[in-house]
């Protein structure tokens, strides 16, 4: 486990209103962090946060 000593745990996905839509989560030792989503329903934006397991995380938005 020492060589996956940071790596992405789940992708958090939320709709323009920042509620909760999709999760991901993900094992480093057999995962890639890579996910897909259905994301038809949702209205002018998809917001994804990647949090990872030490002390930081990324906030992306999609405009749709």
């Amino acid at each position: 486990m020492d060589s996956y000593n940071h790596y992405i745990i789940k992708h958090v996905i939320l709709n323009d209103n920042f509620e909760f839509a999709g999760e991901q989560a993900f094992n480093p030792e057999t995962d890639s962090p890579i996910s897909e989503y259905n994301i038809t329903e949702l209205n002018s934006a998809v917001y994804v946060i990647l949090p990872c397991n030490k002390y930081d995380a990324r906030l992306n938005v999609l405009m749709l």
